[in-house]
């Protein structure tokens, strides 16, 4: 049996106008038009086809979306990666959330920003530096032998650089640092310089002014709105529970560690992280060797899925 458009409007509780319009976009086409009058029919067999597209728009699918499964025939596939980008939203909806409770909060004395920073090409120096005052020499003087050697390279735009510190305690003198900064691709040859790769990531910023003997309140205030926001903070450990890196003053390069868990058996932990969820209990610190420390088993594992990866992929 046919309905017209206007009972099968009703029937399904659905505007004229948008059955006009599925009509037009090719997502739900009638059964029978009429070719000298242009009047659409419908029949009942359609009425599940047309549920599914209003289902399917209430959960803020697009007319396009829609039509790309109907075209494709991959339904699973397609409603799965809406599922992962829906998710995704949600994730940094929440994270808005947060920042915006935290900004509320008039003692805030830092204004945190999140940059969006896309892969790029550094160069990179290590040196001991004897003391605060000759950091900023040893910057000035990386920055003039790298671009007295290779003035045709320009620094990235924007342009940004920074510094790690590679001690495994904090130090006002003698101290291990890497100096970086991001420039075009380009030549990579220089004597005790070193370019690498940086992959794109998100960073939590703020603007400090005064002393360097503050500057640990700013990192503090700067990490508890990190995890309070939602973040995690990623990279490698620099400072893992591992006596070989300890007595080297560096992380020894390819290890992997426990990462954040529940259990707080060492003093550490058990001082930094009372009543926090198991997810944020995490330090990069070489007392904590309940969220620190390098296993065996955890490396072999590594080794493992990287040899599947390159077996698999015939690299």
């Amino acid at each position: 049996m046919y309905y017209s458009i206007g009972t099968f409007s009703k029937l399904t509780r659905t505007t004229i106008a948008a059955l006009r319009f599925y009509d037009k976009e090719g997502i739900f086409k009638p059964a029978y038009t009429d070719e000298n009058t242009g009047y659409r029919y419908y029949l009942s067999s359609q009425l599940s086809e047309l549920q599914e597209i209003i289902s399917l728009r209430q959960i803020g699918m697009s007319v396009e979306q829609i039509k790309d499964i109907i075209m494709h025939d991959q339904k699973k596939e397609r409603l799965e990666k809406y599922r992962l980008d829906l998710e995704n939203k949600i994730s940094e909806l929440c994270m808005q959330l947060n920042r915006l409770k935290l900004m509320n909060n008039d003692q805030s004395p830092y204004d945190v920003t999140i940059v969006e920073l896309n892969e790029q090409i550094v160069f990179s120096k290590t040196a001991l530096v004897e003391s605060n005052r000759n950091l900023y020499r040893f910057i000035q003087d990386t920055e003039q032998e790298f671009f007295t050697q290779y003035p045709e390279l320009k620094t990235a735009s924007p342009d940004y650089c920074f510094l790690t510190y590679l001690d495994n305690e904090y130090r006002c003198e003698n101290m291990t640092v890497e100096y970086n900064m991001a420039l075009a691709p380009g030549k990579i040859v220089l004597d005790n310089i070193t370019f690498k790769k940086l992959p794109a990531c998100k960073a939590a910023c703020i603007y400090f002014k005064g002393s360097n003997k503050y500057i640990g309140a700013g990192f503090a205030y700067l990490y508890d709105w990190i995890n309070k926001s939602g973040y995690t903070v990623c990279g490698t450990p620099s400072h893992p529970h591992h006596r070989p890196s300890i007595a080297k003053g560096a992380a020894v390069s390819g290890m992997v560690v426990g990462g954040p868990n529940k259990n707080m058996q060492d003093e550490l932990a058990r001082q930094l992280f009372r009543n926090t969820y198991p997810a944020l209990c995490y330090i990069d610190d070489h007392e904590s060797y309940s969220k620190n420390e390098v296993d065996t088993y955890w490396n072999t594992l590594a080794v493992m899925l990287l040899v599947y990866i390159i077996k698999n992929k015939n690299i």
